[in-house]
């Protein structure tokens, strides 16, 4: 008995210890349902993208699939991108969001409002019936078209490209450096590197899950390229990967709280601070205020975080680019400010209780002159 004693007596003490901390790691994972997307937008005839050189696998996409290009899932695409008008990057974001946000893939995949984790996401005209429409569509493109054999075939690009993404991700000690940035943490980080994404073109998912918020980054083909031989797999230029998983990660843990009717109000009234950067900004993909409020809090993200690992250098990089390249010229006042959060953070323990004084700063000061 008193062995049966001791052995309940060391359960009780294993139960009662503290879990081990967590460390937050990078997935790689694949996407059948974001990559039936993609193949679908190209055989759209609305579909209009800047040209970005050549593109092997989308090039042998579009042939394998020409004879479905008539198909009543595409039609149905299609008409919804010409009723709705909006720019192809709207639609790009939209449909990604879609595609990773649906608890199952293809050819079940479904549309869930409330697995959304961004507040303001809305399908073209609010229409829930029309989104539910659209990814039954895709659930059925992927069975008519045989999606799958033609994913199968092409995994030698698929390999490829998860071998070059998972070569250049930065390690994940970045990860825990932002949950400390931002006062929070998430459930998991997935990667999905996305050959048949357009160009350049790297997005971010928020998920609500029973299992916790997860954050997807969509990394896009990265090479500019004018034959098959010199675009290799397309992800060959990594040098600029720790910055963009800040970037995009940092989505997943700034826009919930700027998209917050109390204080996207707030940034409103700061509304007429956009016609200085108007033009540069509009040529980004931001052509309203609001999205570029974002743009800036997620790069000043990114330029906080570095300096908090002790890359100084590439802060300094991303500083210079982002204010005198790309016109984020409010960053040195909001830099300025949230020195306040990181000098503070027992009275400011996470991003979100700072955020109204962080956004308070656009009254501060007119934009640094580039002169």
């Amino acid at each position: 008995m008193r062995i049966v004693r001791l052995i309940a007596v060391a359960l009780a003490l294993i139960a009662a210890a503290p879990a081990p901390a967590r460390t937050p790691q990078f997935e790689l994972d694949r996407n059948a349902t974001l990559e039936t997307l993609q193949i679908m937008v190209l055989l759209a005839p609305s579909w209009k993208v800047p040209n970005v050189g050549v593109r092997p696998l989308a090039d042998k996409e579009k042939a394998h699939f020409a004879r479905y290009a008539s198909h009543p899932s595409i039609q149905l695409l299609d008409k919804m991108m010409r009723a709705e008008g909006s720019g192809w990057i709207n639609w790009l974001q939209i449909l990604n969001i879609m595609a990773v946000s649906s608890e199952k893939p293809v050819p079940h995949a479904s549309f869930d409002r409330n697995r959304i984790g961004f507040p303001d996401f809305e399908f073209p005209k609010q229409n829930i019936a029309s989104a539910v429409q659209l990814m039954n569509a895709v659930n059925q493109f992927y069975r008519d078209a045989h999606v799958e054999n033609f994913l199968h075939e092409s995994r030698l690009a698929y390999d490829c490209a998860f071998a070059e993404v998972q070569k250049d991700l930065p390690p994940p000690s970045l990860l825990s450096a932002m949950e400390r940035y931002y006062g929070t943490s998430l459930s998991r980080y997935a990667v999905l590197p996305s050959p048949l994404e357009n160009n350049f073109v790297d997005m971010n998912v928020r998920v609500n899950t029973p299992q916790g918020i997860q954050t997807f980054m969509i990394v896009a083909p990265n090479r500019h390229a004018k034959t098959a031989e010199e675009y290799g797999c397309g992800f060959e230029e990594g040098k600029d990967t720790k910055w963009l998983v800040i970037h995009e990660f940092g989505h997943s843990f700034v826009n919930p709280l700027l998209e917050a009717p109390a204080v996207k109000t707030k940034i409103n009234q700061y509304a007429h601070l956009y016609s200085p950067i108007k033009d540069e900004q509009t040529s980004q993909g931001m052509p309203e205020w609001f999205g570029t409020v974002i743009e800036h809090v997620v790069r000043l993200g990114e330029i906080r975080i570095l300096e908090s690992v002790g890359d100084r250098n590439g802060a300094q990089q991303r500083r210079l680019d982002y204010v005198f390249d790309r016109d984020f010229v409010y960053l040195p006042l909001l830099e300025d400010r949230i020195k306040e959060y990181e000098a503070d953070r027992t009275k400011y323990a996470t991003f979100q209780s700072f955020i109204d004084r962080l956004i308070g700063a656009f009254s501060d000061e007119q934009p640094v002159s580039k002169q």
